[in-house]
């Protein structure tokens, strides 16, 4: 009986928090009335189909019949693909619940190549390799001063992958800017 005060109780203290919690909340700092600078969130949207057909030559000597695929100005390639369920942890140790995410099986291949202006922080450290228990996560994030852009990019393969493959597409994202072009931006 106790125990059924006590959660009646504490639903009745969380509900209006529960209801609310959508909305940002304004602090003292005036955190949300003072704008994010344009100049971290411009949509850059550069030309990739020389980067994608530069990564489709190498991934076609590896990995046979994947396609790299240009959707939006975002590339993605997978071959031998499935979804995982995988823990991320917290900073402090403690570990999320399981999130569904694309993975390689054995001699499998899975990447994604984003765009963004600048040369603004990510929030890891990059260039890092995470193990996944299932795969390894190979985080890049190579920036070029002539365009003013970087690639944030996710290379998912297990640990039977072929490392002269991995050493050559890291050559050829980290030279990026010899294959994109900026329309936005004179030659």
């Amino acid at each position: 009986m106790n125990r059924i005060v006590t959660a009646a109780l504490l639903w009745q203290v969380t509900l209006p928090a529960l209801l609310i919690a959508d909305e940002p909340q304004k602090s003292s700092y005036g955190i949300w009335e003072t704008p994010v600078r344009d100049t971290i969130w411009i949509e850059w949207k550069p030309d990739l189909s020389a980067l994608r057909t530069q990564i489709q030559s190498l991934v076609d000597r590896y990995y046979d019949g994947c396609v790299v695929k240009n959707d939006d100005g975002r590339l993605t390639f997978g071959h031998r693909t499935r979804s995982f369920w995988i823990h991320h942890s917290y900073r402090d140790g403690m570990w999320q619940d399981a999130s569904e995410e694309i993975g390689p099986n054995s001699k499998g291949i899975y990447c994604t190549i984003a765009t963004r202006s600048g040369n603004t922080r990510t929030g890891t450290v990059v260039p890092q390799k995470i193990n996944r228990h299932y795969y390894v996560e190979y985080w890049m994030a190579p920036y070029s001063q002539k365009l003013d852009g970087k690639l944030l990019v996710s290379l998912r393969y297990p640990s039977d992958v072929d490392a002269t493959f991995v050493s050559e597409f890291e050559a050829l994202v980290n030279q990026f800017d010899k294959f994109v072009h900026d329309p936005s931006k004179p030659d």
